[in-house]
């Protein structure tokens, strides 16, 4: 590459809708968390997980999960564990 060529910029930052597709997709596939509702709504700056879980476990998963795919987005988490206020 020539001097006067920048390199690309580097690609390991996903956009938010791969991130988002990405998450919802690995919560969809966990077999731990079958038959769980936990949506995913990725921004710029967070990853909002909200949904009905059955015990505590499960719900740590999720967040788990959300934080592997997140980046430097801050996790918000809304998700209710069944049974519990």
């Amino acid at each position: 590459m020539p001097p006067e060529t920048k390199a690309p910029a580097p690609t390991d930052s996903l956009s938010t809708a791969q991130v988002q597709r990405q998450i919802q997709e690995k919560l969809s596939t966990e077999p731990a968390l079958e038959n769980t509702n936990v949506g995913v709504k990725a921004s710029g700056k967070a990853v909002t997980l909200t949904g009905l879980v059955d015990t505590e476990r499960q719900h740590d998963l999720a967040v788990r999960i959300a934080q592997s795919y997140a980046g430097d987005r801050k996790i918000v988490d809304k998700i209710k564990i069944r049974g519990q206020a």
